[in-house]
């Protein structure tokens, strides 16, 4: 059962570009990761310093609290192998088709 997990795990990891680190550790992997995690950095401070001072605003305590969840899990979700898998392939499909207009203008202008 192994060897055939294994061997199937396999072609998502090549075409993920085989990242070595795990989502936890990746940080600005991507163009929408770079918000997601100066949203959950900046919300995290701000979460901590309203549970150090007793006199924050409830509203503000809250509020940091939430973006701080909604945070990590944006930062999980747009840095992990899935999403990476995704960013990729969203590339790899633009380029293919910016390279098939070349080609077809190159052919339009030699048949002129």
């Amino acid at each position: 059962a192994y060897l055939f997990l294994a061997r199937k795990a396999k072609p998502l990891t090549e075409q993920a570009g085989k990242r070595k680190l795990p989502s936890v550790i990746c940080f600005f992997s991507n163009t929408p990761a770079i918000a997601a995690d100066a949203v959950m950095i900046v919300s995290i401070a701000a979460t901590i310093y309203c549970a150090l001072h007793i006199e924050v605003n409830d509203f503000l305590a809250i509020t940091a609290l939430v973006f701080a969840l909604a945070g990590v899990y944006a930062h999980f979700l747009f840095n992990g192998n899935v999403y990476f898998y995704i960013w990729n392939s969203r590339n790899r499909q633009r380029k293919r088709q910016t390279k098939e207009r070349q080609n077809k203008e190159e052919q339009e202008g030699m048949k002129a």
